[in-house]
């Protein structure tokens, strides 16, 4: 008998001890406090939300932004040999809202102001390096491809713009696809703007509230010193060539982004040797400017009169 109440007892102590073992783990996953645990996560959550509400947009260096609406930054090196447009600085952090609105601005100007302007688009067409006998197969299956795409393919040749990808945070390049030389586009939309009125003047500064120094480009080249003094001497060939910018004065300014290969002084010899004897150097009250901006791989270059009066090309402060 005492043998099996002995029994008895460890089965029910047995089963007691499970049963505290089971409270024991059921304790421990539930949460001891839930309320402390769950404030952090609502902190975290007011956290995001704010950093969400500082971002103004979204980074253009990244996501399907940069692979859909920009073409790529070697695009410049392949279509060097005619490439011009517009260098736009604005805040880092937002790239694409100064995107829209300078493409919406110059859309409208270069209509504006050059109504008789033709495209240049050109399609690069290279030879393939397979027998036709089997394009000729595979055209077959690819022909309701290309009627789908054809009108894209049109949309593209009328556009008189193109982004490409700069590189650089804060730094947009806006390639013109039409025969309107940079230079000559900037010229004329600051006589414009200063023939406005100060309230039309304000509207129509507003449209491009993100953007600042709008540059010209009418030269680019690869960011090598060869490159760049061959690019000079037709910079030269095609500006001083008459006796009122034979003897200007003159200053060479220099801006590099994303290149820790090239310094300011590399970019000055290459260009100081090739420069035409009558010229002056006067590098506080220069008549022309020679620009030359790295932006990663790029190097573009431009003739830029009055630079200092107006602005550095900040069309904002000009207008004010």
């Amino acid at each position: 008998m005492g043998s099996q109440h002995k029994r008895k007892l460890s089965v029910d102590d047995s089963i007691v001890q499970s049963t505290k073992d089971k409270k024991i783990n059921s304790d421990q996953s539930t949460p001891i406090s839930p309320l402390k645990e769950q404030t952090p996560t609502v902190v975290h959550n007011e956290q995001e939300v704010d950093v969400k509400q500082k971002k103004n947009t979204t980074p253009i260096h990244r996501g399907k932004f940069k692979s859909r609406w920009l073409s790529k930054h070697s695009s410049l090196l392949k279509r060097s040999r005619n490439a011009q447009g517009l260098l736009i600085s604005c805040v880092v952090g937002s790239e694409t809202r100064a995107l829209g609105q300078a493409q919406q601005f110059l859309l409208e100007y270069i209509a504006k102001l050059f109504p008789n302007r033709q495209s240049t688009w050109e399609r690069l067409e290279d030879d393939l390096d397979v027998d036709e006998s089997f394009i000729d197969e595979s055209n077959s299956g690819d022909e309701q491809a290309k009627k789908e795409k054809g009108g894209d393919e049109e949309g593209k040749k009328d556009k008189m713009l193109e982004a490409v990808d700069s590189g650089c945070s804060g730094l947009l390049f806006l390639r013109f696809r039409v025969d309107v030389t940079p230079t000559h586009f900037i010229r004329k939309l600051i006589e414009h703007l200063l023939s406005l009125s100060s309230e039309d003047r304000e509207k129509v500064i507003s449209k491009t509230s993100y953007c600042s120094r709008w540059i010209p480009v009418d030269y680019i080249c690869n960011s090598f010193e060869e490159d760049i003094s061959k690019t000079f001497e037709q910079v030269k060939s095609d500006y001083f060539v008459n006796e009122g910018t034979l003897h200007s004065k003159i200053a060479i300014v220099s801006e590099i982004r994303n290149n820790e290969r090239l310094k300011r002084q590399d970019i000055i010899k290459c260009i100081a040797p090739s420069l035409p004897p009558t010229l002056t150097v006067d590098l506080k009250s220069p008549d022309i400017v020679i620009f030359v901006s790295i932006f990663k791989s790029v190097c573009s270059m431009s003739i830029l009169p009055k630079y200092y009066e107006l602005k550095k090309y900040n069309i904002p402060s000009i207008c004010k």
